[in-house]
């Protein structure tokens, strides 16, 4: 059946076309809002798990900060502690040496030592 031309038709055409029109942005607008609070609520996870990363960073670069001042401390002490050594030993060798020195100077004055 082909629609007659009547002028009284038409408005009511050009009304159904712009309320399926209007329908149908509605319906695109309503997706497009979904997808964007989506998008929001996906990027406020987001940033929250960056949050935490970085919280966690910066954890173990205080724990790595605290690990290299002690490190350096032991080193420090170490050090200080061969010196101690080193020191120690050269008197003891000085000892060892006038001990000697004395031994020699003792069997030297009693002829019963020197044997």
């Amino acid at each position: 059946m082909v629609p007659d031309n009547n002028p009284r038709d038409i408005p009511k055409t050009w009304d159904k076309m712009g309320e399926e029109q209007l329908r149908l942005y509605a319906q695109e607008l309503a997706e497009t809002y979904r997808q964007e609070k989506e998008l929001r609520q996906e990027i406020l996870e987001k940033n929250k798990e960056l949050e935490k990363r970085v919280q966690e960073l910066s954890a173990l670069n205080a724990i790595f900060q605290k690990h290299l001042d002690m490190r350096f401390r032991t080193e420090e002490s170490f050090k200080r502690l061969v010196e101690g050594v080193n020191r120690l030993v050269g008197e003891a060798n000085q000892f060892l040496h006038q001990g000697e020195s004395m031994d020699d100077i003792d069997t030297s004055k009693d002829p019963k030592r020197k044997a």
